[in-house]
């Protein structure tokens, strides 16, 4: 998980990639309830190393001033990562791949 462009409590940035294991996801999981970010894990699979090949998952923040909230599943390749964006200051999630563009 990395915090982004504005404090670490305003936004976070989580990026799911094919090199993950499930102990990664929990401990991005885990990780991101420090942010009043909460990810719930709908389907994972696996590839025989324990390598995260497909996931599927549902993100939200909760704060006093907003609840945001999203889904988004995705198969994982070399090629193809996806994750998510959240800016409480901006009020604003964005879900996907190529966030860079979407932020």
């Amino acid at each position: 998980m990395t915090a982004c462009n504005s404090t670490p409590q305003d936004a976070v940035e989580v990026l799911f990639t094919n090199q993950m294991t499930m102990a990664d996801l929990d401990s991005i999981k885990n990780s991101a309830s420090e942010h009043d970010v909460e990810i719930e894990y709908l389907a994972v699979k696996t590839d025989t190393a324990g390598r995260v090949d497909s996931i599927s998952f549902k993100v939200a923040h909760k704060s006093h001033f907003m609840n945001l909230s999203g889904s988004y599943g995705q198969v994982l390749t070399d090629s193809i990562s996806f994750g998510f964006f959240i800016n409480s200051a901006r009020n604003a999630i964005v879900l996907g791949s190529d966030l860079e563009q979407k932020k």
